[in-house]
């Protein structure tokens, strides 16, 4: 533009796209076409590690993706949903509505795990999906409140 608003740079070490005003849109305008980002596979090659998927319409990240401590992942519109790790301890919170685990395997299990106090983990408890059934692995303790 005629005031410099949109610079592209390169300063011998390093490559800046840098805007000045509005915002910075990059379209793809072939159908079922994907932008991709790629950087170093940690072994002198390219890796594609995120690309917006332009034939099934999706956000596709295709390396693991880290959020840091104290970062939430919130989720829906009004973010009701938030997964968190504060460095010490990890929360699912929500904050609308009912909040369901739900298994669509046949026949399939959800495991409740823990600490088995010897340095390994261990299974506490399952709903059982094959025999319909909340199984207990270990003694049960209720406290009254």
């Amino acid at each position: 533009g005629a005031g410099n608003d949109l610079r592209i740079a390169h300063n011998g070490t390093d490559s800046v796209i840098r805007n000045f005003t509005g915002g910075l849109f990059i379209d793809q305008e072939v159908d079922d076409g994907d932008i991709t980002f790629r950087s170093d596979d940690g072994s002198g090659g390219k890796a594609t590690y995120y690309f917006l998927d332009g034939s099934t319409v999706m956000n596709r990240f295709v390396q693991h993706v880290q959020l840091d401590d104290n970062i939430e992942l919130r989720l829906g519109t009004n973010q009701d949903l938030r997964l968190e790790h504060t460095g010490s301890n990890g929360t699912i919170t929500n904050f609308t509505g009912n909040l369901t685990i739900q298994n669509n395997t046949d026949d399939a299990d959800i495991l409740f795990k823990s600490d088995d106090g010897s340095g390994g983990t261990t299974e506490y408890f399952r709903l059982d999906g094959s025999s319909s059934a909340i199984i207990t692995s270990k003694n049960n303790h209720f406290q009254r409140v």
